[in-house]
């Protein structure tokens, strides 16, 4: 069950609320077969030479805006915030490369490898 405090939000970008269809041009709407951003997939959603949207797309079983809460994989802070590192493929492991650390996590992460590297 959805924690109540999520309820309510909206899509950022159009929006939609949770169930509907996102506006057409929304960045935040996925392709429909290959689940990538749909504006800029252009196997099943973009036609590549002029950015027009797919007939197919237009018709396409398209996902309505679902509530996905971002979370720090490791302390499960929600939503935290976003930061640029020049470290991040030495510092975090590989299996946590593709997934959320907050920063407090992410400078930990590196502190204890530092530490074991001593």
């Amino acid at each position: 069950m959805l924690n109540q405090r999520w309820l309510g939000r909206k899509c950022h970008h159009c929006g939609a609320e949770e169930g509907e269809i996102h506006s057409l041009g929304c960045d935040m709407e996925t392709c429909f077969v290959c689940g990538r951003q749909a504006i800029t997939c252009y196997d099943h959603c973009v036609y590549p030479e002029d950015g027009r949207l797919r007939d197919e797309f237009m018709n396409g079983d398209r996902y309505p805006y679902i509530i996905t809460p971002v979370f720090c994989r490791r302390c499960l802070e929600p939503y935290p915030e976003l930061f640029h590192t020049d470290d991040w493929d030495i510092v975090v492991p590989p299996a946590l490369r593709g997934d959320v650390l907050c920063k407090g996590c992410h400078e930990f992460v590196k502190a204890a490898r530092e530490k074991a590297r001593d």
